[in-house]
């Protein structure tokens, strides 16, 4: 299990990709392509950047225990595949479906790179500022 302030950032990302699923709905909506296609498609695609999130943690977990580095390199080798094949499984499965837009599936699948990003954008310029004073 990843440690407490992996778990909290997870969560924050969480919310924020919850967040991100809604305006994506609204936004197919707007644009005369609400379905309920959409609604699921993104809770699916939610739920899977979620999951590939823990997941991720849960590696890095491991390879801080290792402590060896040709351990850690070993077990990231085998993660990232594996990770990579369970999305392109969803991914599949929704392009097949015809009940999910897949396209809904595919957003959220990225919303939580660029919230990770902006985050870390923020705690620089907040670290920055508090360096400075």
């Amino acid at each position: 299990m990843p440690n407490s302030s992996m778990m909290k950032e997870i969560k924050k990302i969480s919310l924020f990709t919850l967040g991100g699923i809604i305006v994506m709905v609204a936004v197919f909506a707007a644009l005369g392509y609400f379905s309920w296609g959409v609604v699921v498609g993104g809770l699916l695609g939610g739920a899977t950047a979620i999951i590939n999130l823990f997941l991720l943690a849960l590696t890095i977990e491991k390879q801080i225990k290792k402590g060896s580095k040709k351990g850690a390199q070993g077990l990231a080798a085998i993660s990232y595949p594996l990770r990579m094949m369970f999305i392109a499984a969803v991914v599949v499965f929704a392009i097949k479906s015809p009940y999910l837009n897949y396209i809904a599936v595919i957003i959220p699948l990225i919303v939580p790179q660029f919230i990770i990003k902006i985050l870390h954008i923020r705690s620089s310029s907040k670290e920055k500022k508090q360096d400075e004073c």
